[in-house]
C-alpha cells in the first residue's frame, strides 16, 4: 500500500502511529518548512538584485528603496511577479528550471568558496567581523566538493541534466550574466573598489 502512495512519508507516518492526525502534522510542517524556504530566497534574491543594480550590473530601478520601510521595493515586486507567474509555466518547465539551477547554485558555491581564498591572499588587511579558523583549508575542501557536486550534473551522472533542454536554460543563464559583467567599468581591486564601481557607473549613466 506504501508503495502506491503520493506521500509516502505522510502515509508512512499515519502507519506508524495508527493515526492520520501525525500524517497531518508532519504534511504541515513540510508546508512550513517549503514557506520558510520561499520566505529565505525572497529575501534574499531582492537584496542580491538591489546590490546588483547598485553596482550598474541591472538597470536602476531596481535599486529604489521603499521611502517608510527602506527595503527593494521594486525588486520585492518584480520577484513576486515571477513567483506569481511561475506556476504557468507548466509541471515540466518549472522541472527544468529547478534542474539547472541546481547546477548553478554549485557554481555558485565554488565561486564563493574562491572569492573567499582570493581575498585571503589579496586583500589580508580587509575587515573581517567573522573570523574562521584554518580559513584555508577550509575554502579549498569547499571548493573541491563544490566541484565534485557540480560533477553530478553532468552527462552520465545521477543528476545529470537532460538535454537539450536543461542544458540549453544552463547556457543562456550564462550567456545573460556574462552580459551583465561586461556592462561593469574595470575597475582594480583594493579597499575603495566598490565605492569606485559606484562611482564608475554612475557618471556612465549621466
Amino acid at each position: 500500500m506504501l508503495a502506491e502512495a503520493e506521500l509516502l512519508t505522510a502515509d508512512g507516518m499515519t502507519a506508524l502511529w495508527g493515526s492520520q492526525v501525525f500524517g497531518n502534522i508532519l504534511v504541515v510542517g513540510g508546508i512550513a518548512g517549503i514557506l520558510t524556504s520561499w520566505n529565505g530566497f525572497m529575501l534574499g534574491a531582492t537584496r542580491l538584485i538591489y546590490a546588483m543594480a547598485g553596482s550598474g550590473m541591472l538597470p536602476r530601478w531596481f535599486a529604489t528603496l521603499h521611502p517608510r520601510y527602506r527595503t527593494p521595493s521594486n525588486a520585492i515586486v518584480f520577484v513576486g511577479a515571477l513567483s506569481m507567474l511561475a506556476p504557468l509555466f507548466g509541471r515540466q518547465m518549472l522541472v527544468w528550471l529547478v534542474d539547472a539551477g541546481g547546477l548553478a547554485i554549485v557554481i555558485a558555491f565554488f565561486m564563493v568558496a574562491v572569492t573567499f581564498l582570493l581575498l585571503r591572499s589579496k586583500e589580508p588587511d580587509m575587515e573581517r567581523p567573522f573570523r574562521v579558523s584554518n580559513g584555508r583549508v577550509i575554502g579549498t575542501l569547499a571548493a573541491v566538493f563544490s566541484l565534485g557536486l557540480a560533477v553530478l550534473f553532468l552527462p552520465g551522472m545521477p543528476a545529470a541534466l537532460v538535454w537539450p533542454y536543461e542544458w540549453v536554460i544552463f547556457g543562456l543563464w550564462w550567456a545573460v550574466g556574462v552580459a551583465l559583467m561586461a556592462r561593469l567599468p574595470k575597475i582594480g581591486p583594493g579597499r575603495q573598489a566598490e565605492e569606485q564601481l559606484v562611482a564608475a557607473t554612475t557618471r556612465a549613466r549621466h
